[in-house]
């Protein structure tokens, strides 16, 4: 990632993983879902800041990374998982993977179309 581009996020999380996303670059990674995953993460961010983190609504495991994010003044809405596979279907994407969950909830950063809540 450089440092002149804006980027846009989108994070599927998992039990055991959190698969993210980046856009404009399409560069992705896997990191455990775990303070030391989380904590690689927001290092990651803070060199590059950015516009805005999406994450879907996960039934709890997203509670975590969430706070982390938030804490450090990252914007994070949290998206309703049937919105991202609307979008998902609406572009053609009939898989369910994580990286494709996590691409699509990229491209919802990207729209920028989300309220970001407190």
């Amino acid at each position: 990632m450089e440092k002149n581009e804006n980027y846009f996020v989108g994070i599927d999380i998992a039990k055991e993983e959190l698969v993210v996303h980046i856009l404009p670059t399409n560069q992705q990674l896997a990191v455990p879902n775990s303070l030391e995953g989380i904590r690689g993460l927001l290092k990651l961010f803070k060199k590059n800041n950015p516009i805005q983190v999406v994450l879907e609504a996960t039934g709890g495991l997203e509670r975590e990374l969430l706070a982390h994010l938030a804490a450090k003044g990252i914007a994070v809405p949290l998206l309703n998982p049937k919105q991202a596979r609307d979008l998902a279907k609406g572009l053609g994407e009939l898989a369910k993977t994580d990286a494709v969950d996590a691409r699509i909830l990229a491209r919802f950063a990207q729209l920028q179309c989300l309220p970001i809540r407190p």
